[in-house]
């Protein structure tokens, strides 16, 4: 099994990184795909703001790597991931 992690500034290419990890057979996990699922349950408007908002909350309240313990829940042995969307150290450490 092979994690990889994609970090970088808003608009920099992360996701078309991981497009071309896809094509050799990783699976892509956007932990602001995580963050959308909670704000459509909520019936709020998705957006870059509410997201960081929503990110920022629940890193204050469950801890700076929730949103990589919530990745790695549906993570399965033998496969490949390649993760984005990741925001600080505590992520990066919860995925090593």
């Amino acid at each position: 099994m092979m994690i990889i992690g994609i970090t970088g500034s808003y608009g920099v290419g992360k996701d078309t990184a991981a497009e071309i990890l896809q094509k050799m057979n990783f699976f892509h996990l956007s932990f602001s795909d995580f963050l959308r699922e909670e704000l459509k349950k909520s019936g709020q408007k998705i957006s870059r703001d509410a997201l960081i908002r929503l990110g920022n909350e629940l890193r204050l309240n469950k801890g700076a790597d929730i949103l990589a313990q919530q990745a790695l829940v549906g993570v399965k042995d033998g496969e490949n991931y390649v993760f984005t969307s990741i925001r600080n150290p505590d992520e990066v450490r919860s995925l090593q």
